[in-house]
């Protein structure tokens, strides 16, 4: 009976107050964008490329990564002559997977108007770790040089601890928010949205302390 009565409340908690746009707040906040005079170069991390719907429709499908593309592009655009990387994406074949999701970015970078031979693209990694690590290898000593790395919000904190780890001299520029920005009572956007909220916010926050145990990130936050 009590067990009962903790689940409705927590039912009604998630269906009437913002639970996951409060868990998204500190992490969307806590790097803000402070691009230098000159940047270098441009990196995006890909993040839900579709293959198979890619492929069914033969068009770039993406879910919340597509804000990341258009910031990326956008920055593309403002500095013409930085270096430009993608990097993500499970780089394994199978049978009903014939793309990586390399290629799905590249598609989608080019119907931006960004020419294919301006990027290269990193498609074998499979974490954040990865995505700094093999990035890297590529970039060599460039790395020192004045980079902007494009994420969404939420994913920004852990993501640029990590490349930092690694060496890059890089400023963050978050995209795709999803909260509000402040921690204030209001009603909640819907009971799905606001799981889909809170999943994305745990992901980060177990990932914050899992690199900082791991040493991928030298930090459990960003200053």
């Amino acid at each position: 009976m009590r067990s009962n009565l903790i689940l409705s409340v927590v039912v009604l908690l998630l269906i009437f107050l913002p639970v996951g746009d409060w868990a998204l707040v500190p992490l969307e906040n806590a790097v803000r964008t402070q691009l230098p005079d000159h940047v270098d170069g441009i990196i995006i991390i890909g993040g839900d490329e579709d293959a198979r719907v890619t492929q069914a429709h033969e068009m770039p499908a993406m879910l919340d990564s597509a804000r990341r593309y258009v910031g990326f592009v956008k920055l593309a655009k403002e500095f013409p002559q930085a270096r430009l990387f993608y990097s993500g994406g499970q780089g394994s074949l199978t049978p009903l997977r014939t793309m990586k999701e390399a290629d799905i970015a590249k598609l989608q970078i080019t119907e931006l108007g960004i020419a294919p031979d301006r990027v290269i693209y990193e498609g074998n990694s499979r974490t954040t770790y990865e995505n700094a690590a093999l990035s890297a290898a590529i970039a060599g000593d460039d790395i020192k040089k004045n980079w902007v790395l494009v994420t969404s919000a939420y994913h920004m904190p852990r993501a640029l601890l990590t490349f930092r780890q690694q060496g890059w001299n890089i400023t963050g520029y978050p995209v795709g928010y999803f909260a509000e920005g402040t921690i204030g009572l209001r009603l909640a956007k819907g009971f799905t949205h606001n799981l889909y909220e809170l999943q994305l916010a745990l992901h980060e926050y177990i990932g914050l302390f899992w690199y900082w145990l791991m040493q991928y990130s030298g930090a459990l936050w960003p200053n």
